[in-house]
């Protein structure tokens, strides 16, 4: 007796893979024509204005 692969299975294994590295090459050229875009405050600090901190006392938080 043969085993058969259903063909939904066997596609899927193959467009996935070929996704994966769109993605990646997707990702790359995003990173390289967007540079600053995951980079973080140098400073490191996160600034409040005055509105923020009645929304938050509002919320009591």
């Amino acid at each position: 007796m043969r085993y058969q692969v259903q063909p939904s299975r066997v596609g899927r294994w193959l467009r996935e893979p070929l996704l994966f590295g769109w993605r990646r090459v997707l990702f790359a050229v995003h990173g390289a024509l967007n540079p600053q875009a995951g980079a973080s405050s140098a400073s490191g600090q996160v600034r409040l204005t005055r509105d923020d901190l009645r929304q938050l006392a509002m919320s009591g938080r």
